[in-house]
Order: structure tokens, then C-alpha cells, then sequence
């Protein structure tokens, strides 16, 4: 007998009492299949005038959003970017980042957000393996970039400034404190790619369920550190799952943006979330941990979400002791844990300043674009990550036999639902490793971490599985 096998009572996936927390209209629901432009441009098409994107200055109307989507998608067209077609983009948070993200959508070609620390030559032979002919950058990346390409099937790099989107006033200040550098032939300013699209039909590629939207790099939980293939039903699952955990989200009130582009939970929620609830995004490129608190005291942002150091920082930034912070609404956790006695200490905190909400913690993974289990009104105790977001299920399985496991027992996390990614990238034994499909046709991702559940639907994590 495996010594994660117990007598049990039940089997939580079956009963799924984490439904309890929803309500019966939430059950109900039914998840809308369509692609991730057609979700932000639906919740916004009414409000034009409600701002998008804040960045250093430069409000950005959601109508304008749509205009610069709309320019974007007919540039790419112009270079012959097409349904099923790679673009990379290595570089940092700017608004020319966004408008490629749902261009792309709108195009069906592939997004593929590369981690700026990637070398020359890993990045040549990732262009290569995936057929990338079109690679966005920034000027901090731009060296990095021009190397990789040489000798890869790369054709055209879109280089963006960061100043090229800022008002007036901080375009003058970057200008000062640093210059363009030198392009090469190959390499084409932003606004001239827009001018490539002034005469040029974008075309529009509908919805379809499992054509793959993302090609992301894995974080190696599931054993598999590859490339990920996410459609748009994992994005928007997480989208329309955050609907539903029980806390107000107030269109045009403000969410700063924390997590770079080329982490998924980055493209997840801390945009594509944020914009589909109608939010305000305070966009700055870089996340420094240093002027974080600054900022925050500054804008006194509605919503964010930042890892557990930040956290840490914040509550102990001397600006925010004596502030009031009946504002924030959404205090987000992600990117790793607190230990039950500081994520108290920090609740007290945040209650102590006004705020009525706890923080907001949760499980996920690349595989499961971001947030597959999250605490929401009424599941949010001390020491655990929240039960499955209204999308999914979630189960305990003994990790060699592959059973499942009941209340209180401790085995692998698997998880299910629309959130769940496509596979890897051209490798279908790792695919086949960490899908594991049931008799009723449900496939299961394999998380590679171990977790329990209580009678409650209530989720604990453990840690990793032992290598």
C-alpha cells in the first residue's frame, strides 16, 4: 500500500463541496467560448471613454485601445503575419505590448512571451524550433535581441521605446537621461510598423476551441520545464472565474500592474483581467521593489497583486503606517507563500488600516494559465490557498497509483477544467505525462505538487513532490 493511501468517506471531486461558496446563480453560469479579444472588447465596447491604461501620464481611453489594437493587427497583416503564425515578444509592461496581445488574437497567429534573461543562443535556436519571423523588443532587450537573430530564421524586430507611449512630460525626462540606440536594417521603429498597415485589411479569425493562442515557457512543477501551448478558453477561464470570488470589481477604479508580460499570470490577470473588468491599469515596465511603496501610496490603486516580498515591503514602508486603506479592495498574493503567522500578521495589518477585504491568495501554474484555485468570500482561511475557481475541479490523487484520495488525505494536486493547457510544444510524451485522461472522458492535469482537502472544499498545499 502507497503511503499516501487511506481509508476515506468520500471523494471530494465528486461531491465538489467548494460549490457551496458560490451560490446556485454562479453554478449555473455558462463559460462563454470566444477568444480574448472578443471578451475585453465586449465588457468595454459601451464605455470608449472609461480609461484602459495609465502609463506615466498618458491615460488611454478604451476606445483608443481598440483603435490601437485595430492598427497593430493591420501592421502585422502588412508583414505577413498570419492565422497559426509565431511572433515573440521579449521585452517589458509598455501599452504597444497590449495592443500586440489582442492584435495577435484577432490575427489567430500565436503569442509567444520570452523571459528577457534567455540567451543569445537559446533564444536563436527557440526562434528557429518555433518559425518566428517577427520579434518584438525594447531598448533594454534590443542587444540581446540582435544577436539571437543572427543566423535564425527571423526576419523583422519591432523595436519599441518605452518613452513612445508616455505624456509629454515623461518623454522629456527618459530622453534626458538616455538615448536610442543605433538600429540595424532588419529593424523597424514602432511607428513606422503602424504606417506599414495605413492601407491594409486586418483579418479577423473566429473563435475556435482549441486552436492554441499562447506558446508559454513552463515553470518545471509538472517535471517538464518545455513550452506550453494555452488557448482561449485558459485565459479567459481565469477571467470570468475572478466574477465570482465574492469581491467587487468596480469598472474604472485602479489595478496596478506588477507581474512582466512574459509570465502568463502577467497576461492572465494583471492585464487581460483587468481590462475585461473595465479597470484602470497602472502600467509601468519594470516592477522596483524599492519605489513600489511609493507608487502605491501615490495612486492608492483599488486592486493589485504582488509576490510575498512586496507584500512584506509595503506594510512596512513608512508612507503607508499611518495611511488609510479603506481603498483597497483586492490585496493579491501570487507568485509564492506566507507562513500562517505573517499572512495573519499581515491581515491585521490591512484591517487595522481600514481595509475590509483579506488577502487574496491562490495556486497556479503556467499549465493552467495562472490561477487555478483561489481563496474568495468565505474561503479564505488562514493556511490555505481557496478552493477551485468556478471553472474547474480539483482532486487528490495518490501520485503512483493514480487513485484518488478523500478528505484530509494528503496525495497530488490534479485539476481539471477549461483552464487547463492545450500540451507542450511538440512534445506529446510530456503531454501524455502530465494529462491523465478518466473514464469519463476528463482531463486532468497533473501539477506535480501535493495538497489535501477537507470536508469544507477547502485546499491546503503541501509543497512539491519529492524528485
Amino acid at each position: 500500500m502507497s503511503l499516501f493511501t487511506k481509508k476515506t468517506a468520500g471523494l471530494p471531486s465528486e461531491e465538489r463541496p467548494w460549490l457551496k461558496y458560490y451560490g446556485r446563480d454562479a453554478v449555473k453560469a455558462a463559460f462563454p467560448g470566444c477568444t480574448v479579444f472578443d471578451m475585453m472588447y465586449e465588457a468595454n465596447k459601451t464605455h470608449p471613454g472609461d480609461i484602459a491604461i495609465n502609463y506615466f501620464g498618458n491615460r488611454i481611453s478604451y476606445g483608443q485601445l481598440f483603435d490601437e489594437i485595430d492598427k497593430a493587427a493591420r501592421a502585422y497583416t502588412a508583414l505577413g503575419v498570419k492565422k497559426g503564425d509565431t511572433v515573440i515578444i521579449c521585452a517589458y509592461n509598455t501599452p504597444e505590448n497590449i495592443y500586440s496581445l489582442y492584435a495577435l488574437d484577432r490575427l489567430g497567429a500565436v503569442l509567444n512571451p520570452v523571459d528577457p534573461q534567455i540567451s543569445a543562443d537559446e533564444l536563436r535556436e527557440w526562434i528557429n524550433e518555433c518559425h518566428a519571423r517577427v520579434i518584438l523588443t525594447i531598448t533594454p532587450v534590443y542587444p540581446l535581441i540582435r544577436e539571437a537573430v543572427k543566423g535564425s530564421c527571423a526576419e523583422k524586430i519591432l523595436f519599441v521605446s518605452p518613452d513612445e507611449a508616455m505624456s509629454e512630460s515623461a518623454r522629456f525626462a527618459y530622453r534626458l537621461a538616455g538615448g536610442t540606440p543605433e538600429l540595424d536594417a532588419n529593424t523597424i521603429r514602432w511607428a513606422d510598423f503602424l504606417a506599414l498597415g495605413e492601407n491594409t485589411e486586418a483579418a479577423y479569425v473566429p473563435y475556435e476551441k482549441d486552436r492554441c493562442y499562447v506558446v508559454a515557457h513552463a515553470d518545471g512543477t509538472t517535471g517538464c520545464r518545455d513550452w506550453v501551448m494555452l488557448s482561449d478558453d485558459n485565459f479567459n477561464a481565469v477571467t470570468y472565474s475572478y466574477r465570482y470570488i465574492g469581491v467587487p470589481f468596480v469598472r474604472s477604479q485602479l489595478f496596478y500592474n506588477d507581474i512582466p508580460p512574459f509570465v502568463v499570470c502577467g497576461v492572465a490577470l494583471t492585464l487581460h483581467t483587468a481590462l475585461c473588468f473595465g479597470l484602470e491599469l497602472l502600467l509601468y515596465p519594470v516592477f522596483d521593489p524599492q519605489t513600489f511603496p511609493e507608487l502605491f501610496a501615490e495612486y492608492k490603486p483599488a486592486y493589485f497583486l504582488s509576490g510575498p516580498d512586496h507584500l512584506r515591503n509595503l506594510i512596512s514602508y513608512p508612507g503607508v503606517q499611518d495611511m488609510d486603506l479603506s481603498f483597497l479592495v483586492i490585496p493579491g498574493l501570487g507568485g509564492g507563500y506566507l507562513a500562517a503567522g505573517e499572512e495573519e500578521r499581515i491581515n491585521e495589518f490591512l484591517a487595522g488600516h481600514g481595509c475590509c477585504y483579506k488577502v487574496v491568495k491562490g495556486f497556479g501554474m503556467t499549465e493552467t494559465a495562472s490561477t487555478a484555485i483561489s481563496t474568495c468570500a468565505g474561503a479564505n482561511d488562514i493556511g490555505s490557498i481557496g478552493i477551485p475557481i468556478i471553472t474547474n475541479s480539483v482532486k487528490i490523487a495518490d501520485p503512483e497509483t493514480g487513485a484518488e484520495l478523500g478528505y484530509g488525505c494528503t496525495g497530488e494536486i490534479l485539476i481539471s477544467g477549461p483552464s487547463i493547457m492545450l500540451g507542450y510544444y511538440n512534445d506529446p510524451e510530456a503531454t501524455a505525462k502530465a494529462i491523465v485522461t478518466d473514464g469519463a472522458g476528463t482531463r486532468w492535469l497533473r501539477t506535480g505538487n501535493l495538497g489535501r482537502i477537507n470536508e469544507d472544499g477547502l485546499i491546503y498545499y503541501s509543497g512539491p513532490i519529492a524528485k
